[in-house]
């Protein structure tokens, strides 16, 4: 991860992960996060929900 904006996702990232089974509402609650998240371009938002 290159980009340092996007590094700041690396601790919600471990907490969802860490958990180590994602229901389908975690899912969409990571999903609607990052894509409210207006200071990361569409690009950003691509690769964090990839």
């Amino acid at each position: 991860m290159e980009n340092s904006k996007l590094k700041a996702f690396i601790p919600h990232l471990y907490l969802v992960w860490s958990d180590d089974l994602l229901n389908q509402k975690e899912v969409v609650t990571l999903q609607e996060f990052i894509v409210s998240q207006q200071w990361l371009t569409a690009e950003e938002k691509k690769l964090l929900l990839s």
